[in-house]
């Protein structure tokens, strides 16, 4: 059964929003991904630079490196579910894979797919 992440949120910012890169015609475009982003059963997204990615918007409070955030993501057929997401350095490698499925953080407090 395929479900949609719908919206996150916060305490670290005021708006949680889904967006996605793409290079179109030579030039990067960022924009958010209306509708929500669906995901089959059993397929992992993964949240990279340059590709798909959460964008916290109004931060509340400088992050810091080493930074454990809590993030609400919520899915049309799921609920809501929470993830911790560790802040990592500007160019630190992408964390793993995400499903809604089975959603375990890994030692990077990333959350990864079973």
């Amino acid at each position: 059964m395929t479900d949609r992440l719908l919206s996150g949120s916060t305490e670290a910012a005021k708006k949680v929003e889904i967006h996605e890169m793409a290079v179109i015609d030579g030039v990067m475009t960022m924009r958010p991904v209306q509708q929500g982003l669906a995901i089959g059963a059993g397929q992992a997204v993964r949240f990279a630079p340059g590709g798909l990615h959460l964008m916290l918007v109004g931060l509340t409070a400088p992050l810091k490196q080493g930074d454990l955030i809590q993030l609400s993501l919520k899915f049309e057929n799921a609920g809501e579910i929470m993830v911790p997401f560790e802040v990592k350095a500007l160019g630190a490698p992408a964390p793993g894979p995400f499903s809604h499925a089975a959603p375990t953080p890994d030692a990077s407090g990333a959350a990864t797919k079973m």
